[in-house]
């Protein structure tokens, strides 16, 4: 009966605790203690927020906290004991819920003797800032938060750094390795399919020039994944069909233009449009065959051997 009584309680001490951590907004309440969304870093400034308010005061008793000018402390703690404690401000207003800037100032040796787990606490007021911590008044504490080392965050940072370049390093040589085994995986391939005296020959060159040449056991095959992938022969593939597309297309073009021209000569001498030069203009000293003589010429009397005698006509019968 006792047992069952105290796991009741200690059941019902356990809702209050969760329940006055949602008095806070900064801490983030919706996770764990300690989740790293929580994590801030020394050396930095930090906003704590709180919901807590004249008409909202989740306390672990539910007794009141605010005063009566709705006032409240602010303090740090330890989270695995009381052996930390530090008052951030003796007097901060929260009748509407508040806030607080706080600069990490906490030391390393500090930070180290916590094991970096702290908690934030809301308290009634306090006359100082050096005022004692009492345990025994109620409160409203936030999820639990680590607070890191200036120095462990900085060398955190080189290292990812020194790693995601290691990493880069690591990735180009090995997509270079693969490369090169690759293409020479592809020769020797090549070199097989001709012939064993071509290989040689292949292999004898590649040694005088010193190109790369592929270091593991066993003489590669075309089964080794030598040859063209699959993208490459659809690539080939479109280009030739493109290739023979424009080589059709320039032919057509080409019969087209002669046929154009053979059909305006055939049209030409069939429609006999044959030009000829004009005949030159005649003048009036040519007209009718005439020599080229003045028309006011005298006329010239013929040769007696040219005369004859006038004959004389038979009638016609009519």
């Amino acid at each position: 009966m006792r047992s069952t009584l105290f796991q009741s309680l200690l059941a019902i001490g356990s809702l209050r605790t969760v329940v006055a951590q949602y008095a806070f907004t900064v801490p983030e309440p919706d996770v764990v203690d300690f989740d790293p969304v929580n994590d801030v870093v020394q050396g930095t400034v930090v906003n704590i927020v709180w919901l807590a308010n004249s008409t909202y005061q989740p306390t672990l008793t539910g007794d009141k906290l605010l005063d009566s000018n709705g006032d409240i402390s602010v303090w740090i703690t330890s989270y695995q004991n009381n052996d930390y404690t530090h008052c951030l401000t003796p007097s901060a207003n929260s009748e509407t819920g508040g806030s607080w800037a706080w600069n990490i100032t906490l030391s390393d040796d500090e930070i180290d003797a916590n094991g970096g787990k702290f908690v934030y606490r809301l308290k009634p007021t306090v006359a100082s800032q050096s005022s004692p911590f009492n345990i025994t008044e109620d409160e409203c504490p936030s999820r639990g938060f680590s607070i890191k080392k200036a120095a462990d965050v900085a060398a955190s940072s080189s290292a990812s750094v020194a790693s995601a370049a290691s990493a880069a390093r690591a990735s180009a040589s090995k997509t270079a390795s693969a490369a090169v085994v690759t293409i020479t995986k592809s020769g020797q391939a090549t070199a097989s399919a001709t012939g064993s005296a071509a290989s040689t020959g292949a292999s004898t060159g590649a040694a005088k020039t010193g190109a790369p040449t592929n270091t593991s056991t066993g003489t590669a095959s075309p089964s080794d994944g030598g040859g063209l992938s699959g993208g490459a022969k659809a690539g080939i593939a479109i280009g030739v069909i493109a290739l023979v597309g424009i080589a059709a297309i320039a032919a057509f073009f080409l019969w087209r233009r002669h046929h154009n021209k053979t059909a305006g000569t055939r049209a030409a001498e069939l429609s006999g449009t044959t030009q000829y030069a004009p005949a030159p203009a005649m003048n009036d000293k040519h007209v009718y065959g005439y020599m080229d003589h003045p028309h006011n010429a005298a006329p010239v009397e013929l040769a007696d051997s040219q005369h004859h005698a006038a004959v004389e006509l038979p009638a016609s019968n009519k």
